[in-house]
């Protein structure tokens, strides 16, 4: 257990440092690319040399490499991760606690409820008790789960708001909403979020239900499957408690991976439903060459990861004695 935790700490480390020195590899510097792509798109910069030199200086960006280097982790140990150089004086803590709300509500929810139908149908056909039931919804899942995402989003928007008229076709909320916690303003932001969580849940599930299905393959040929039979106990316990238990093992850990990297993950979705979450901000800090912007959500990507895989390693020896055991 201490040397995976040591493991997992050192990638940690690798991750954070590579965060920090692969960026400055490019040629140029992302102040004189920030403040050259305001004039091309028109914006008047006076004195641009001048003001590159004062904000070179401003981010410690005119020192040596190290010391930048130092700074960088000092400010990350004070969770200073710099200021917006599209938005000043916008931190950049301040974008992202302004756009994860949306994030974390869109896309966790929508993966544990596509983790959830995806494991039980699995694990259901694999057992085979019903497969006239679990056939036809495999087949539909796994039919989602090959078109690609955006051209699911399209199929949905087409059906639901343009056909129907149900849903929004776009956006986090309406754009005269007055938030709060009053019922048209949560019935507004869970209407305006069933569109991109149906399109995750349909391109997702089908994934956890095909592993599922042969990780309860596997799991229902093993002995301890066969002397619980022997035993006379319930087919609803034998299903629950020695089949679905074993083959959601490899599930979790996968689990964990998934709702880790569901910034990174949340780029096309957010961007195709102009939903305003860390998808959609790194998507406009990239094109807009916002430097510290995409370096601070990917610090978060990388802490994220580092907190699950530090979870799972945790959570795993409870759910199987075996671990517990050899570790």
């Amino acid at each position: 257990m201490r040397g995976k935790i040591s493991q997992i700490l050192i990638v940690f480390v690798v991750s954070i440092s590579a965060n920090f020195f692969l960026p400055r590899l490019i040629p140029g510097d992302p102040i004189t690319a920030a403040l050259l792509s305001r004039t091309s798109t028109g914006q008047v910069v006076t004195d641009i040399d001048k003001v590159i030199a004062i904000y070179k200086t401003k981010y410690g960006l005119d020192q040596p490499l190290l010391v930048q280097f130092k700074n960088y982790l000092v400010d990350l140990a004070t969770l200073n991760l710099g200021t917006s150089l599209a938005d000043p004086p916008q931190t950049v803590i301040s974008k992202i606690w302004d756009s994860l709300p949306w994030t974390f509500g869109l896309l966790f929810v929508a993966t544990i409820v596509a983790f959830s139908v995806g494991s039980l149908l699995g694990a259901a056909h694999g057992w085979g008790k019903a497969k006239r039931l679990t056939s036809p919804l495999m087949t539909v899942l796994t039919l989602f789960s090959s078109i690609p995402g955006f051209l699911l989003g399209f199929l949905i928007v087409a059906l639901f708001s343009q056909k129907l008229g149900l849903l929004p076709a776009a956006g986090g909320h309406s754009p005269t909403l007055r938030f709060g916690w009053t019922s048209t303003a949560v019935l507004d932001i869970l209407k305006h979020g069933v569109a991109p969580a149906l399109c995750i849940v349909l391109s997702t599930a089908g994934f956890w239900a095909i592993q599922m299905r042969s990780m309860t393959l596997t799991v229902k040929q093993e002995d301890f499957v066969k002397f619980a039979e022997a035993k006379g106990l319930s087919e609803s316990r034998i299903f629950f408690k020695y089949g679905v238990r074993n083959a959601l093992l490899p599930q979790i850990t996968n689990l964990g991976l998934a709702l880790s990297s569901i910034i990174s993950g949340s780029v096309l979705i957010e961007s195709f439903f102009s939903y305003p979450g860390l998808g959609g901000l790194l998507r406009l800090a990239i094109f807009q060459q916002d430097y510290f912007v995409v370096q601070g959500i990917v610090v978060m990507l990388i802490v994220s990861v580092t907190v699950v895989l530090l979870v799972i390693e945790l959570i795993n020896p409870l759910l199987d004695p075996t671990i517990r055991a050899n570790s």
